[in-house]
């Protein structure tokens, strides 16, 4: 299978949320925050390789990638959402029948990444929990309905994996707000991840996961 970590993103809610913590001098890029003394993009990967996986890490310039210094980089070239970013991904390289998409700024737990890499049955199966779609797994046919989606939505930084599973469940735009209860109904499509993995949009969310003991216990083990 070909998986691939996505951070060509703009990282703006993370800045905009953190403008009052410069004391606390933190990345301007989300994916480069420490998580106990390892930086949460070089955890992701760690945690691939020892399943002998090999990840493809999108990212926007190639500055990024020059800070990321990783192997199996892909510069897209500009600011884009998960969905752009897939399709534009995708071209750089040739892809298995199974293509596994990961957030790059989801702190995964070993179990849920268990959960992700065992799923590759159906045309295309999405994982998250009650506040975002962080992960999915699709058959490579899928990738003409990811091209569609993106086409539709037209602007390039706009167009996250929740928006794809509406579209895949109802077959249009959702006509109300995503944080609404009805994003998160789960179907035959989508897996409920129920552990303390999370992602990291700001320092709130990145308090959250430090204070969460199940959390502190299995990313301090990984450091000894």
């Amino acid at each position: 299978m070909t998986t691939f970590i996505l951070m060509a993103g703009s990282s703006s809610r993370w800045q905009r949320f953190n403008e009052h913590y410069d004391r606390l001098h933190l990345p301007k890029i989300k994916q480069f925050v420490d998580i106990y003394g390892m930086r949460l993009i070089d955890r992701t990967i760690n945690q691939l390789n020892n399943l002998n996986i090999k990840p493809f890490i999108s990212v926007q310039s190639e500055e990024v990638a020059k800070e990321l210094n990783q192997k199996n980089t892909l510069i897209v070239g500009e600011t884009l959402s998960p969905m752009h970013t897939i399709i534009k991904s995708e071209k750089l390289i040739y892809c298995s029948t199974f293509i596994i998409i990961l957030l790059g700024d989801t702190v995964f737990s070993e179990d849920s990444l268990n959960v992700i890499f065992s799923e590759k049955d159906d045309e295309v199966t999405f994982f998250g929990n009650n506040y975002e779609i962080f992960a999915s797994c699709f058959h490579r046919s899928f990738l003409k309905t990811v091209e569609a989606t993106a086409n539709k939505i037209g602007i390039r930084n706009k167009g996250k994996l929740r928006d794809l599973r509406w579209i895949h469940r109802f077959g249009k735009m959702p006509s109300l707000s995503l944080d609404e209860p009805q994003d998160r109904i789960e179907d035959e499509n989508f897996i409920f991840i129920s552990d303390w993995t999370r992602d990291i949009d700001h320092m709130l969310s990145l308090n959250r996961l430090m204070k969460d003991e199940d959390a502190k216990k299995e990313l301090t083990n990984e450091r000894r």
